[in-house]
């Protein structure tokens, strides 16, 4: 992903952050899995207005550092906090998921919760979950979710990209852009949409053991809406 994409990226978030604060419903129940054997430390990576951070700050002695290229998003997670008298715990970072500021063994557990899907490339994704296994500790556990391609809302962009990919097979099955709409203005922010093995497949290439994998239903009856692994760093 270069400079100018991730700018205007960032220009998006920054946009959108405050109606897409509230627009995030409670955290889901598969973010206490990081909270178990009671880590010291938690890395929020992509952790935009920190709902999730929000949640492991209130229910554990963890310090969270929470990470966002959005100026935007973490200002509203600091209101949170504080209001929450959770602060002094929290650690918000303004930093770029390729390229984290942390040493190598930083970290007990990561979150990283619908993120990597908005980079573009198959490089990017993997230079970024790279960079996740580089700063957990061994033994170090993250949980990685992505939005789903099989769900009935996009078979209309796997039928396109399907289509187009006859015609240039470096075309990839789920790049899309998702837009956000707010006060008659469309922001069209870029997806990767996941295969099933896909998200598996990138993890075991980082060299992450995969503990558990799977899709997961929000509001869906029949499709996940989001595919996650839970990966040990051995």
């Amino acid at each position: 992903m270069n400079t100018n994409e991730k700018r205007e990226l960032m220009k998006i978030f920054d946009g959108i952050a405050s109606s897409y604060a509230y627009s995030r419903g409670r955290p889901w129940n598969i973010v206490f899995e990081v909270l178990a054997d009671s880590p010291k430390n938690i890395i929020d990576i992509g952790c935009g207005p920190g709902h999730n951070s929000l949640l492991i700050l209130k229910k554990s002695l963890a310090e969270v550092f929470c990470v966002d290229f959005s100026w935007e998003m973490l200002k509203i997670a600091r209101k949170r906090f504080i209001r929450n008298n959770v602060y002094l715990k929290a650690h918000l970072i303004l930093a770029d998921i390729e390229f984290l500021p942390f040493r190598e063994n930083s970290f007990e557990r990561a979150l990283y919760i619908a993120t990597i899907h908005h980079l573009p490339s198959h490089v990017s994704r993997l230079n970024s979950l790279k960079e996740v296994f580089r700063i957990l500790k061994p033994k170090g556990k993250a949980l990685i979710t992505v939005w789903a391609l099989l769900q009935p809302r996009f078979f209309k962009v796997l039928l396109k990209n399907a289509l187009l990919k006859i015609i240039n097979p470096s075309r990839c099955l789920g790049d899309t852009y998702v837009p956000w709409r707010r006060k008659g203005r469309v922001l069209k922010r870029f997806y990767h949409l996941f295969l099933p093995h896909e998200l598996r497949k990138l993890c075991c290439e980082v060299g992450f053991k995969i503990l558990k994998s799977g899709g997961y239903k929000v509001k869906a009856k029949v499709f996940p809406e989001n595919y996650y692994v839970i990966g040990l760093k051995q």
